[in-house]
């Protein structure tokens, strides 16, 4: 395990270790009384790929100045004055042992500014110095320095005191390293701290979510205590390691960093409610203001959402606004791809917002994707129809072939190398691609892909190409559909095979330039497959089973319209904030008194309602086997969001006149990239309504003959 240089806060006063990209959510741990920040060096590695994870050095511990006076209170103010220095805004804490009650005492000053608390081998109470347990704990710790004894001569003794069943070796010797390198002074402080401390009455108070992680062989912080803490806070999850004493991070490192994994991913699905988050900005686009967010496309409690729902959806359209914003138009611009975005994608989960949560995922539906995609295309359409691509590699493998048939070997196979797939997006970053186009009726489902697999020992080797391949030269893997065909065999839509082959791959190579009217930033030049080898555990899906796919459930090919409906909500709401006077960088001159304009902005309120309730309709009902109404209502809600949203932009520039096409504001790239929707297959505007009137008139198998 590689160990983090020792850094120092700008004021001098704390000290502490960090791991993790600067710009993601920050994530603070605190050391107990024998601790250091040195001890969470494995949780740094653990969770340094998803969080700005930090360790402090406790104040007179390490590197940091100790305080004049020390007591929870004082050791609490000094948390907040570390957190400002770090400029950490909303940080989940994990205290241990008397970290967890500085973690207590800081909720109680600031209620609102934790995004979530883990409270791991604590208590809410000490009690006063004249307790007999007290008096011996106090006694027990003190009294060997008292006679000559030193924190490094005790250490042994006391870690020895402090764990559990079968702790770590190597976890062990850095607790004796870390006990034994504490200040006298510091530890007896601390010690003398702990008298008096009592927020037993404050727990009910706590509002954000709280872990509590308890040691079934903890004597210091007993599990039992644990559990009945928790009942006393409402937002509060109960967690008990089994044979664990009072060091768990260093006892079980793994047990503990799957326990707080496990609660980390459930903060990142909760919602706080629909009031107004804000996110600092990106420091690539020089910004530090907190921005409050926009209603969102579809109200929670007017379209009956979960919280879990809601809150996905919400963190959508908070690094959508809040971020991808300011970056769009200089992706539009130069025609490059949004990779900034999708590192943002996956510091917030979002690259993972489709898989299983048993694989570190959201465990979001289709529904709820599509929802958070709309959100996302309402900022930037070029990252939510790229992010589609992205995502259809989870959602197609997930929670779609999970209501297809499978025999028992086949699903359990295709489990595994799911889970290959999953673990590279969710602990690395990997970005799939769907290049789908070839010029020809196969992406319209007519004809079978004239991209071919030859089967050969150990996996295929694939040849052909895709065109307006988005990603190409940027995804990490292109989840490419082509046909397997064996010697002789002729070839079949029902031998169509979706690979994910490496771009490092031997034989893969993107040509031609991309400099189209909308749409720019999705970099969709022409991919090339020349002889490459593709391993079978690359299969995306089980033979059979795209077909399967394609089969029943139809709306697997509606997920290209949610960019589309942010971008119709996008054009509304240009709309009526410049009538209103409050676009950024403009005069706030207002429009609104006229007329005419009211009488546009009405006609849009009613095209965006028409829109929003049938596609809200039609992604409500993706499953399995639809009926032919609600597959016909599919074709009609691609076709009303894919049209509507540039009739929409259309209505927009008529509206707000001639100063909506300068390029400086967002509403003519909105027009440009809207124009694009009625082309993309597989469902085109022209196919859909080829497809409505002919299923509606005619039922299946039937002819004029």
């Amino acid at each position: 395990m590689s160990q983090p240089s020792p850094m120092i806060t700008k004021d001098g006063r704390f000290a502490y270790e960090a791991a993790g990209d600067p710009d993601a959510p920050p994530l603070i741990f605190l050391h107990g009384i024998g601790g250091a920040a040195r001890a969470w060096r494995q949780q740094l590695a653990t969770f340094g790929n998803r969080f700005r994870a930090i360790a402090w050095d406790m104040p007179g511990y390490g590197g940091s100045a100790p305080l004049p006076i020390v007591s929870i209170a004082a050791l609490a103010g000094a948390l907040q004055q570390f957190i400002e220095q770090l400029g950490a805004s909303r940080p989940i804490l994990v205290g241990h042992s008397i970290g967890g009650m500085i973690v207590q005492k800081w909720l109680v000053q600031s209620p609102k500014l934790a995004r979530a608390v883990v409270l791991a081998q604590t208590s809410p109470a000490f009690g006063k110095a004249d307790g007999d347990w007290q008096k011996s704990f106090i006694a027990a710790r003190l009294g060997p320095l008292d006679r000559g004894e030193t924190m490094t001569s005790l250490a042994p003794s006391l870690v020895k005191e402090l764990v559990g069943d079968d702790p770590d070796p190597q976890g062990m010797e850095l607790a004796r390293a870390c006990m034994g390198s504490v200040p006298e002074a510091s530890y007896r402080a601390m010690m003398l701290a702990l008298i008096g401390f009592d927020q037993r009455s404050t727990l009910k108070d706590i509002s954000v979510p709280t872990l509590l992680l308890s040691g079934s062989k903890d004597n210091n912080a007993p599990a039992p205590m644990m559990a009945k803490t928790a009942t006393y806070i409402p937002s509060a999850e109960y967690v008990e390691l089994a044979g664990v004493g009072h060091l768990a991070n260093l006892e079980r490192p793994d047990a503990f960093d799957e326990a707080l994994g496990r609660f980390l991913n459930s903060v990142a699905t909760k919602t706080e409610g629909e009031r107004a988050m804000t996110m600092q900005v990106s420091k690539n686009i020089g910004a530090t203001d907190q921005v409050a967010l926009d209603v969102p496309i579809f109200d929670p409690v007017a379209f009956r959402l979960s919280d879990e729902q809601a809150g996905i959806i919400a963190r959508a359209r908070e690094i959508g606004q809040s971020v991808f914003a300011g970056r769009a138009a200089t992706y539009d611009r130069e025609a490059i791809f949004p990779t900034e975005n999708y590192r943002d994608l996956h510091r917030v989960g979002l690259l993972g917002i489709a898989i299983p949560r048993k694989h570190g995922g959201f465990g979001a539906n289709y529904q709820t994707y599509a929802l958070a995609a709309a959100e996302i295309g309402r900022y930037c359409g070029a990252t939510a129809l790229t992010w589609n691509m992205h995502v259809c590699s989870t959602l197609w493998s997930g929670p779609l072939a999970d209501d297809l048939d499978m025999d028992a070997e086949t699903r359990a196979e295709h489990e595994r190398r799911r889970a290959v797939h999953y673990k590279r997006i969710v602990e690395d970053g990997a970005i799939y691609s769907q290049p789908f186009s070839e010029g020809g009726a196969a992406a319209a489902g007519g004809v079978a892909f004239g991209t071919e697999a030859k089967p050969v020992a150990g996996g295929w080797v694939v040849n052909g190409k895709k065109i307006f391949a988005s990603l190409s030269g940027h995804a990490d893997y292109y989840g490419v559909l082509c046909t397997e065909i064996e010697a002789g065999e002729k070839a079949s839509r029902r031998n169509t095979l979706y690979l994910a082959i490496s771009a490092k791959s031997e034989g893969v190579s993107v040509v031609g330039d991309w400099d189209p009217l909308g749409m720019r930033g999705t970099v969709s030049r022409t991919l090339l497959f020349k002889d490459v080898f593709v391993p079978d555990d690359s299969a995306l899906m089980p033979r059979g089973v795209y077909f399967q796919a394609a089969m029943r459930w139809p709306h697997m090919f509606l997920t290209l319209s949610p960019t589309y409906m942010g971008l119709a909500q996008a054009a509304y709401d240009f709309t009526v904030r410049y009538l209103r006077g409050e676009v950024p960088g403009m005069p706030p001159v207002k429009r609104r008194m006229y007329p005419t304009k009211q009488i546009a902005v009405a006609q849009m309120q009613i095209k965006l309602e028409q829109i929003k309730a049938i596609w809200f309709q039609a992604v409500t009902e993706a499953r399995a086997n639809p009926s032919k109404e609600q597959v016909l209502r599919a074709y009609a809600a691609q076709y009303s969001v894919m049209e509507g949203a540039n009739e929409l932009a259309t209505l927009a520039i008529r509206t707000c006149g001639g100063q909506a096409m300068l390029r400086s504001l967002p509403l003519e790239r909105i027009y440009r990239d809207s124009r694009c929707g009625s082309l993309m297959l597989p469902w085109t505007a022209e196919l859909c309504l080829d497809r409505i009137g002919r299923e509606a008139l005619y039922e299946a198998g039937e002819t004029d003959d």
